[in-house]
């Protein structure tokens, strides 16, 4: 297996008004492949989901918008705030179903043909995000993979980033790779002390 890694150091984008612009743009994308709604808990998983196939199969990061460690699963980094500027500028809205004593909200796309394009590789990235959470029991099998198979969800507390690129890397790999840095360290301290 070949993982495509990233070209850019993702750090230098961070928080940045056209990384927002891009992150909202993802959002955007997810909802015209998902048929236009889905529901916010949804959208977070396929905001990680594209993020982690775009990596996996495409040079560089779908955006370098954080997603960060949430108690049920990954979520997007202040998603909340950019759902609320999307309805805000007329992007999408929002309605609330009852889902059992609860509200649940559903984001609704009101604008497709107005969408900007996203780089080569990102609908491929996106359409496989959603026909992940869209399978039967998806919710589940997306916790399960989070939870169980996921290093960066296993190391990182809740409300942190996650290190999401770091779990494409195979375990043998990545142990491999750490000892070698741990080594590294080592040499680089008695040198320096």
């Amino acid at each position: 297996m070949t993982i495509a890694m990233p070209v850019h150091n993702k750090q230098q984008f961070l928080d940045h008004d056209e990384d927002r612009d891009r992150a909202k743009l993802v959002i955007l994308h997810i909802l015209e492949q998902a048929g236009g709604s889905l529901a916010k808990s949804e959208l977070f998983k396929a905001f990680w989901l594209a993020h982690l196939f775009y990596a996996k199969n495409s040079a560089g990061y779908l955006s370098s918008w954080k997603i960060i460690r949430l108690p049920h699963g990954p979520g997007i980094d202040r998603g909340d705030e950019l759902i609320l500027q999307l309805r805000d500028s007329g992007d999408l809205t929002l309605e609330h179903e009852p889902k059992g004593p609860y509200q649940e909200t559903i984001c609704k796309l009101s604008r497709p043909e107005t969408l900007k394009e996203l780089p080569k590789g990102a609908s491929e990235a996106i359409g496989s995000a959603i026909k992940v959470i869209k399978m039967p029991d998806s919710a589940a099998q997306i916790s399960e993979w989070s939870h169980e198979l996921s290093r960066s969800w296993s190391t990182t507390p809740n409300g942190n980033e996650l290190d999401i690129y770091s779990d494409l890397i195979p375990d043998d790999v990545y142990y491999e790779r750490k000892l070698k840095l741990e080594k590294l360290n080592e040499v680089y301290d008695d040198l320096f002390k």
